[in-house]
């Protein structure tokens, strides 16, 4: 699960997605490693929203898990 875009702003209330521009937020913002948490403020939100409308639109899907110790920006 992770945060959505409704069309204007992010959920605050995680869901089922598999949507890339949604894990590349929940990546970025994820409390696993706390030293590499980016919050809100540091995201141009808007843009990542658009990239999520983009998403939808073309129908690019995540299906991954991700089960090693790698760093937030070496996932991405």
């Amino acid at each position: 699960t992770a945060r959505t875009w409704n069309g204007s702003a992010w959920t605050t209330v995680k869901t089922a997605t598999r949507n890339p521009a949604a894990w590349i937020l929940e990546i970025l913002t994820s409390d696993a490693h706390p030293a590499s948490r980016y919050s809100d403020n540091e995201i141009d939100l808007e843009s990542l929203g658009e990239f999520y409308e983009y998403c939808e639109t073309n129908g690019f899907k995540f299906d991954h898990v991700i089960t090693n110790n790698a760093k937030k920006q070496d996932s991405l």
